[in-house]
């Protein structure tokens, strides 16, 4: 059975732009770390979708796009999402790039005024069930999770995690089908869904796993014991209605590109290549290079920098416990070390789990540190950002195994707080 892949472009955007350490390009100072980070992801999906024999092999590709800030929804409430600023100064140059580089991955793009991604999305998965193949979608976002069933599921690229029922239920605490009615009544925030006051998500859960359904709990709203919440339904009927209208997505939107338009085509080596160069993405262009094979045209060369030592001070890192512990997410960074480390003693290896790597040894930390930085970024980075962990390795590996996140902290200044990845 064929199975199609959806990229919420922006929902992994946003993420990327937040958890990885900033970047720019320095022949002219532009910041491509959005654009890095999409392109790693996108580099990674088409490396895996190459290599995959299973039953779930994807065939067809689609990036979906969000075109404008208001659609079709500010038109039922004029309010909805207004309370959402601006993208970062240095994001909303990266948007153009972003475009540029599925063109460059010879990948579909789709677009259409007045809807949002969410909803393209969610027509091209009802197209893509009915023509009888199966759907993965590149995002985490909440609001897609009422697509979610047999043939849909969600794949989170950053954790490298597949969401299904198990994971909409702990969300949500009702089955994918029953989401639109739980965000009914709970509403939601970030997007000014109104929702009825006072109802949140563990409340709304409740609610619908007795009544089944919004329109039954609303019907049946004055038979509700609790005199608070049985007074507030009665009287924000209206909000949970316009709120349904608000979160429930669109799988009749009037799109153009037919499902056979989206199927996965070769990649054209010179027209990547030549992006990946103009962009400065060394490393990414040398990972290409080495899946791919060199472009038919030999007279491109790589422009990449000559490894530059520069020592970096590891004193300068304090650690929080007695663990001499560094850790860094960078997909080319750590392809690096791993790369380094071929030549180590064992005793010296990192331990490696994902991305994440722990060093027990101060001294290979600077050799490798040493070694690695070829580009100023990297240098910038190790100097300033300074992630150390909370815990031991072994707790650390825990916590991850049993899929949290270990406590990070960055210093500033000898001051510790909290920092989320």
């Amino acid at each position: 059975m064929k199975t199609i892949t959806i990229i919420d472009t922006f929902g992994f955007l946003f993420r990327s732009y937040y958890a990885l350490p900033p970047l720019s390009r320095k022949s002219d100072g532009l910041p491509t770390g959005a654009v890095s980070g999409f392109c790693s992801m996108l580099f990674k999906l088409l490396e895996d979708a190459r290599s995959d024999d299973s039953i779930r092999k994807p065939t067809h590709f689609a990036v979906i796009f969000d075109s404008a800030r208001k659609n079709f929804r500010n038109d039922i409430y004029s309010e909805y999402k207004a309370n959402r600023t601006e993208a970062p100064g240095d994001l909303t140059p990266q948007f153009e790039y972003i475009r540029k580089s599925v063109k460059a991955f010879n990948l579909p793009s789709i677009e259409l005024l007045n809807y949002e991604a969410d909803d393209l999305i969610a027509t091209y998965a009802k197209k893509i069930i009915k023509a009888g193949a199966k759907v993965t979608v590149i995002s985490s976002d909440k609001d897609l999770m009422q697509l979610v069933s047999d043939n849909i599921r969600l794949y989170d690229p950053m954790k490298s995690k597949v969401l299904g029922e198990k994971e909409v239920i702990e969300k949500f605490g009702v089955k994918p089908h029953q989401v639109i009615d739980v965000q009914s009544l709970a509403g939601d925030s970030s997007d000014n869904i109104p929702g009825v006051p006072g109802i949140g998500i563990k409340t709304a859960s409740e609610l619908i796993n007795k009544y089944k359904t919004l329109d039954v709990l609303l019907k049946k709203a004055d038979e509700i014991p609790q005199n608070k919440r049985r007074e507030t339904l009665l009287a924000n009927k209206d909000k949970a209605l316009l709120s349904r209208r608000l979160v429930i997505l669109k799988d009749d939107v009037p799109v153009k590109d037919k499902l056979s338009s989206l199927l996965l085509k070769e990649v054209q080596k010179e027209k990547l290549y030549d992006f990946l160069r103009k962009m400065e993405f060394n490393k990414l262009l040398s990972r290409a290079i080495s899946f791919y094979g060199e472009a038919e045209n030999k007279n491109i060369k790589s422009n990449t920098p000559k490894i530059q030592s520069s020592k970096i001070n590891t004193k300068g890192y304090e650690s929080i416990t007695n663990e001499k512990v560094f850790f860094f997410a960078d997909d080319d960074y750590a392809n690096e070390v791993l790369r380094l480390c071929d030549g180590c003693d064992k005793q010296d290896l990192p331990i490696l789990w994902g991305h994440y790597f722990f060093f027990k040894n101060e001294d290979i930390i600077a050799t490798l540190f040493n070694e690695v930085i070829d580009e100023e970024e990297y240098e910038k980075t190790i100097k300033s950002t300074k992630y150390l962990l909370t815990s031991s390795v072994n707790t650390a590996l825990e916590s991850l195994a049993s899929g949290n996140s270990p406590v990070f902290y960055k210093r500033e200044d000898k001051q510790t707080q909290n920092f989320e990845l």
